[in-house]
């Protein structure tokens, strides 16, 4: 007989399809204290029938190898202006949309301040679905929806984490009506604790929109803004005020586990890869960066290719491969000092949170990170003297 045993914490991402695929439905998912999902097993519904483990990515790494890049920008400058960096993202559902096809993405819900995948069959729906979330997304609910689509021959677009296209990749398998886009990830934030700041920032006024690049201080000085329904003040805060937004990218506190490991940090398994194309400031294209936002697309399979020369909508031009390398790196291994630190640093934010909250934990870790940056730099000084 099988033995059931799920990808650990350090390594499980979350995706639930373990749990879509359990024929006993002894498989649910849980949220851990920083408010991430994770999978538990009913013992006593198992059957060991062991197909949680066969559609499980993270014991079955499938990744592509990149074939060509490409930086630009849509041309509609409102959808660049509203969008992360480009706007190839709209791009590409735009064109899978004309082809009658359907596109799924991430969104804010603003009354839990959870985010979640959606299904969008026209191009309204888009809007909510350009800018970035760092935080967990659950695309649980999508999977029935992705099966039916798909048997009925029509074209699907998902945009996601890497490790969400892994997943269905395993699931799925290589499906000439599926094109899977991921997005370089520095790793997802804590559900619970984008939900406590954000509650607290907005006190119970409505959410109108929430924008976590917004370009109020331009492409490269980006910040957070949400706008509210009535006569209410709109925040906006620099990235590196809002203290959510700081601790989780700059300082990578309270992101999920396996992330700090994460197996497609170096290549993905998706169709498409886009990006911020941050490295342009170092190509012989330095003159076009307009601080409105440039795209990076990658395409890592013929698929992927395909549809990136398809778009009429954006304005592209193709790179060197060897100009998108700085997106890509090989990140630890769970057992590595690096990544028990980060975990044990991680575990005692979110003690400090439940115990004071947290705004208190964010003020106290963050002013241990100034302080740490001093004393490098005053380090620093005492060698050059």
């Amino acid at each position: 007989m099988i033995s059931i045993e799920l990808a650990d914490k350090n390594t499980c991402t979350g995706c639930g399809a373990c749990a879509y695929v359990c024929p006993q439905e002894a498989i649910s998912l849980k949220r851990d204290r920083g408010g991430f999902l994770f999978p538990e097993i009913d013992e006593k519904k198992c059957i060991k029938c062991g197909r949680c483990l066969r559609v499980c990515h993270i014991e079955n790494v499938t990744k592509n190898t990149r074939k060509k890049a490409f930086f630009g920008w849509h041309k509609d400058p409102v959808v660049r202006e509203n969008s992360s960096s480009g706007g190839l993202f709209t791009a590409l559902a735009q064109t899978v949309l004309a082809l009658g096809g359907v596109v799924y993405g991430h969104v804010v819900d603003f009354d839990t301040l959870y985010v979640h995948c959606l299904r969008a069959d026209r191009e309204e729906l888009l809007a909510q679905m350009r800018q970035s979330k760092y935080v967990e997304s659950d695309i649980t609910q999508v999977f029935d929806m992705l099966k039916n689509d798909l048997s009925e021959k029509k074209l699907v677009m998902f945009c996601g984490t890497p490790c969400q296209c892994a997943a269905l990749r395993q699931q799925f398998g290589f499906n000439s009506n599926l094109l899977l886009v991921s997005f370089v990830c520095h790793g997802v934030g804590s559900p619970k604790l984008f939900r406590e700041h954000y509650s607290h920032v907005c006190k119970n006024k409505e959410i109108k929109e929430i924008r976590m690049r917004d370009k109020s201080f331009g492409w490269h000085d980006n910040s957070v803004c949400i706008k509210y329904k009535g006569k209410h003040k709109d925040y906006l805060a620099h990235y590196s005020i809002d203290s959510y937004y700081y601790c989780d990218i700059a300082l990578a506190m309270y992101i999920r586990d396996c992330c700090y490991s994460c197996k497609y940090t170096d290549m993905h398994a998706s169709d498409i890869t886009i990006s911020d194309f941050w490295n342009v400031i170092n190509t012989e294209y330095r003159n076009l960066d307009d601080n409105k936002g440039i795209s990076l697309a990658v395409s890592n399979t013929e698929q992927g290719n395909h549809y990136i020369l398809q778009l009429d909508n954006a304005q592209l031009r193709q790179l060197d491969l060897a100009d998108c390398e700085y997106a890509f790196f090989e990140n630890a291994l769970p057992d590595s000092p690096y990544v028990i630190n980060k975990i044990k640093r991680k575990n005692e934010f979110l003690d400090h949170s439940e115990k004071r909250g947290f705004e208190s934990a964010t003020r106290k870790y963050m002013n241990q990170m100034v302080l740490r940056h001093l004393k490098v730099a005053v380090k620093k000084m005492k060698r050059i003297k």
